[in-house]
């Protein structure tokens, strides 16, 4: 039930809106009202429903992945281990993913490891107010390492298994590690992820 709540947060809506609205992905129709009209500044605000969506839904996500990497600690893993590895390895993903999708969308270079991405969260909270403050691309992309070499370790299943449902599994994975490389500018190594 947990992992299926962390599925639930990710909803790529607002990255599709905001990309849409901002890009030259789309045209405003003869008839647009006004929609979206905010965004063409080219400017990334707070005040942006675009940009909450997108902080809000993948901290969502990184939040339920990681009760659940820590509810796990507290469970037998003998009594059903394949599905233990498999679920705890989904949580992995899922915060790694969560986690850059926050770096893609505030970085302000994504081939510069000291320039500031968002916050990094690896154990559950809940204190809303909590200071934490941005951590670097660098941090980011060592966490995300970190969690997608774990997650490659414990799931131990197909991208379709559960009844067709999509679920991540290790092309998830490795796709994931070919765009990171992409955006850090490593184009060999995106190169050899992309070909595998």
């Amino acid at each position: 039930s947990g992992l299926l709540g962390a599925y639930n947060f990710l909803d790529v809506t607002n990255e599709i809106g905001f990309t849409a609205a901002i890009t030259d992905e789309s045209f405003r129709g003869r008839d647009n009202g006004g929609q979206n009209s905010n965004t063409q500044n080219f400017n990334i605000n707070s005040n942006s429903g675009y940009v909450f969506g997108v902080w809000a839904s993948n901290y969502g996500a990184i939040g339920m992945a990681n009760r659940i990497i820590a509810a796990a600690e507290t469970l037998e893993r003998s009594e059903d281990p394949d599905l233990y590895d498999h679920v705890v390895g989904q949580a992995y993903a899922i915060r790694a993913f969560s986690h850059f999708q926050i770096l893609t969308f505030f970085s302000t270079d994504y081939t510069n490891d000291s320039a500031l991405a968002g916050i990094l969260l690896t154990e559950p909270t809940s204190d809303i107010f909590a200071d934490v403050p941005r951590a670097t691309n660098g941090e980011f992309y060592d966490q995300i390492t970190s969690d997608l070499n774990t997650a490659a370790s414990l799931i131990n299943g197909t991208d379709t298994d559960t009844s067709g449902v999509k679920f991540m599994g290790q092309d998830f994975i490795t796709a994931l590690r070919a765009r990171m490389a992409a955006y850090r500018g490593q184009y060999a190594a995106a190169d050899g992820f992309a070909a595998s």
